[in-house]
């Protein structure tokens, strides 16, 4: 578990708390059931590391009584994403939270290699006109590193601008870290914007 001074990342499967909103998306139905199902196809894999954030618990209440405000996470590196209740965005609990993942990442994805591929660099993607979630990104040390013109095909807005933030790993240089190549950094893998974890 990861602990902030607000809340506190969990990975889902420790914590008793449902997912009790509808992410606009639209790929998560409102059981508990269905939440379940969506976050277990983010749960698995040797490059998942995903949190759902939850805020601390007030003295005197008990596990029943947890809010889940959002997840952050990885389900494939070098990326990271998350989503936040409308209800708790705009208060910090993002940038905290992300901030408190960060380092712990580093632990878990590796630096490349001629033995195996990883990475020194997180990469986030955010829509060209979420300024929250850019400064979300800008305060947790991220640098806006590309603007992808008309890079995502919303359902419901249609083409769409995309920023691409990264932050590189400690002790490296963000001017190294390139371009992906998607398929030799993730054999098999080919981006896909319209995936609802590539946009912040």
């Amino acid at each position: 578990m990861l602990y902030t001074s607000a809340c506190r990342p969990l990975s889902w499967k420790v914590s008793s708390a449902q997912l009790t909103y509808l992410p606009s998306s639209g790929l998560v139905g409102p059981s508990p059931k269905e939440a379940e199902d969506y976050l277990s196809f983010r749960c698995l894999g040797s490059g998942v590391f995903n949190f759902i954030i939850i805020l601390k618990p007030t003295a005197g209440s008990n596990k029943s009584d947890e809010v889940v405000v959002g997840k952050l996470g990885s389900y494939r590196w070098p990326y990271v994403g998350y989503l936040m209740h409308p209800d708790h965005a705009g208060k910090g609990y993002a940038t905290e939270a992300l901030r408190g993942w960060i380092p712990e990442f580093w632990k878990h994805m590796p630096s490349p290699s001629e033995d195996k591929p990883g990475f020194d660099y997180i990469e986030a993607m955010t829509d060209g006109e979420n300024y929250g979630s850019g400064n979300v990104l800008l305060k947790s040390g991220f640098t806006l590193f590309e603007r992808q013109e008309k890079g995502f095909n919303s359902p419901t807005l249609g083409l769409r601008d995309t920023n691409v933030y990264r932050i590189a790993r400690p002790g490296t240089k963000l001017e190294e870290s390139g371009k992906v190549d998607y398929g030799k950094a993730d054999p098999g893998f080919a981006p896909r914007l319209s995936e609802p974890e590539a946009h912040t």
